[in-house]
């Protein structure tokens, strides 16, 4: 099928292109990242061009059932004829097809799929020399435009994908509440309206994630401290987390997978607090109006060693970091009650890192217009 999808993709050439646009995310499989979120918002505003490409079928038909006849795969020759024949291919990891050249005759648009606050592409520490000599030859010829959050983060991108200046476009973030707004505690059921949730989300490791590596740590009293002031932590492991988090599940410490949510971005606006440790998720959360975020980098030095970081960790990273469970709790009520010392460091990362003078859509709009 590969043989006859090149081969499709060559008599391509010379067929007229349609004004199609084609998405796509993580190996084809997955209804995710900022790709996702350009998609929603296009065809909620009537883009009746756009299609996504799903190729899990049980995804794919539920995706159909719900928002309508846009997805499309990569494998039947139907599909592969819409996509070979479209002026446009979105992505958030790597195109759809990854045949050289696949930009001559069409954009190829790379929106990625969060601010790289860790080491990626060619500066990624676990980057086999292989796949860096693609990056460095094959896979720079992919993309007409890619698309970086703010000038600052230019060098960043540029450097990890082996691309020059007349590829980058400043475009900001997208702010997810634009797409949808799901509300968690109407997910999490019978829950008084008002407690706080607590979003507690982590980065992927190649080794277990300690998610309460404090001394002092004690689930019985970190759930009673929770139980009387009525709030929730809603622990969302990494998608590739293989260690178990099922110890820490008690009455007001909820675990969810991507089953139970499948864009973390979506529920934003219902979470009030956001912990994390060295996932870029805390860029896009610094999009929604009154973000605070607990820092829990446990084992920074480790961590820098095996997969490096882009940019000052110390310096992007504008919250408290907490090494004790008192210092924890100590922090969740420093915001509630309303003690943030934050914001001024919160309001530059926005503007300098996320690109918060820039309109994304806007931006995406102008590329396949």
């Amino acid at each position: 099928m590969t043989v006859v999808r090149f081969l499709l993709y060559l008599i391509s050439f010379g067929l007229p292109k349609k004004n199609v646009v084609i998405f796509n995310s993580y190996k084809n499989t997955k209804f995710s990242f900022i790709a996702k979120n350009i998609f929603l918002h296009g065809i909620m505003n009537g883009k009746v061009n756009y299609k996504f490409v799903i190729n899990d079928e049980k995804l794919r038909n539920c995706l159909i059932d719900t928002y309508g006849d846009y997805f499309i795969t990569s494998t039947n020759i139907k599909d592969c004829y819409t996509i070979c024949t479209a002026k446009f291919w979105v992505t958030s990891t790597s195109p759809v097809y990854k045949f050289p050249f696949c930009n001559i005759f069409r954009k190829v648009i790379n929106v990625w799929h969060g601010i790289p606050l860790k080491n990626i592409g060619v500066l990624d520490y676990e980057v086999s020399a292989y796949k860096s000599f693609l990056y460095k030859t094959v896979y720079r010829t992919f993309y007409t435009y890619f698309m970086v959050p703010s000038p600052s983060l230019g060098e960043v991108y540029k450097n990890s994908f082996c691309i020059g200046d007349d590829k980058v476009v400043y475009s900001g973030l997208i702010q997810p509440h634009i797409v949808t707004k799901e509300n968690i505690k109407d997910k999490l059921g019978a829950i008084s309206k008002d407690v706080k949730v607590i979003l507690y989300a982590t980065t992927w490791r190649s080794y277990d994630t300690d998610y309460f590596p404090f001394a002092d740590f004690n689930l019985e009293k970190l759930n009673n401290y929770l139980v009387e002031r009525d709030y929730i932590i809603l622990i969302k492991p990494h998608h590739l987390e293989k260690s178990s988090v099922e110890r820490f599940r008690c009455s007001n410490i909820i675990i969810v997978d991507d089953s139970y949510i499948n864009d973390i971005s979506h529920i934003f606006n219902s979470v009030d607090l956001l912990v994390t440790d060295y996932s870029s998720i805390y860029f896009d959360y610094l999009m929604t109006s009154d973000p605070y975020i607990i820092f829990v980098p446990y084992d920074l030095d480790k961590y820098k060693y095996e997969r490096g970081f882009n940019m000052d960790y110390e310096y992007v990273t504008p919250g408290p970091k907490v090494k004790t469970l008192n210092d924890f709790c100590n922090e969740i009520d420093c915001f509630f009650s309303g003690r943030s010392l934050y914001k001024e460091k919160v309001e530059y990362i926005r503007v300098n890192y996320c690109g918060s003078e820039y309109n994304m859509i806007d931006k995406f709009n102008e590329l396949i217009s």
